[in-house]
């Protein structure tokens, strides 16, 4: 209990003011056990927990430890100390609560909650004799804005657009003809195959045709075929020489030979042709039908 030091009440522990004249209440600093040095690191004087030295604070409790460290008493060093039994601090007794008929009455400053009887609050002191605080006046009501008044909108009159002006489009413009450049006149070159021959091995000359092209193969009157250079008589059909073996044209003023998807296949100087592969022919190229050997001469 708390003696209020102007009017002499008693109040409850842990009041800030008096409940008869409001005047702030003393308070009472609580005793700071320092810790005492043990061995083996310093005693907590809050629960007694043997802490590392250099602690600030109790691992278990949270009590301040560098409040000042009390001189550690001789260590024996037969048996180990025996920590002394701590007795509970007592605890403050209170009145028991007596049932409230109405609701509780609340302080009018701080709204805190107060016991009938009481003139001041205990949370702030505030006096509780005046009766309920007088309940605050209205507010004025501002009065509405009044809203601005506008002319209505004046409607414009609609524009017409202008009538729009008739641009005739511009003449086409005609190109000229481009003045063709002088052609110069081409060289004349081979034409046919008149003048030309085919030698064998045997130094037979086989003389050709005045045509532009010829096909050079085997005579076969059975299948029909009778090609303009017919070989069997060169020992064609031994050689390999098919019936439509090669075919000799010319092309752009230049002859040239072509096999015709032989089956032995086709050589000029000893490069073999692909089926329908087409080279040219110069005087003194050796041509291969098969085995049949040919010289190109003119």
């Amino acid at each position: 209990m708390i003696a209020c030091p102007v009017c002499n009440a008693t109040n409850q522990t842990g009041a800030l003011f008096c409940e008869m004249c409001g005047h702030r209440l003393p308070t009472v600093a609580a005793a700071v056990t320092p810790p005492r040095a043990v061995a083996g690191g310093v005693q907590c004087p809050t629960c007694k927990h043997i802490a590392t030295p250099g602690e600030a604070f109790c691992d278990e409790c949270g009590t301040p430890l560098n409040v000042g460290v009390a001189a550690a008493p001789a260590v024996p060093v037969a048996p180990a100390p025996i920590a002394p039994s701590v007795q509970p601090a007592p605890q403050p007794s209170y009145p028991a609560p007596q049932p409230i008929a109405n609701a509780a009455p609340s302080c009018p400053s701080c709204r805190a909650a107060v016991i009938p009887g009481e003139a001041f609050c205990d949370n702030c002191g505030a006096s509780l004799l005046a009766g309920a605080p007088a309940a605050p006046a209205a507010r004025p009501v501002a009065p509405a804005p009044v809203q601005p008044s506008y002319a209505p909108p004046v409607q414009a009159a609609p524009v017409v657009p202008a009538a729009p002006v008739y641009m005739p489009p511009p003449a086409p413009v005609v190109p000229k003809p481009p003045v063709a450049a002088p052609v110069a006149p081409a060289a004349v070159g081979i034409q046919s195959l008149a003048g030309f021959v085919l030698v064998t091995a045997a130094g037979t000359r086989i003389n050709l045709p005045a045509k532009a092209e010829i096909v050079v193969g085997r005579e076969d009157a059975v299948s029909n075929n009778y090609p303009d250079v017919d070989l069997n008589p060169h020992n064609g059909l031994a050689d390999g020489v098919g019936r439509r073996h090669a075919r000799i044209f010319v092309r752009a003023g230049v002859v040239q030979l072509e096999d015709l998807d032989s089956t032995n296949g086709t050589t000029v100087n000893k490069q073999r042709l692909q089926a329908r592969q087409v080279v040219n022919l110069n005087v003194g190229d050796e041509i291969r039908l098969g085995r049949c050997v040919l010289q190109w001469q003119r």
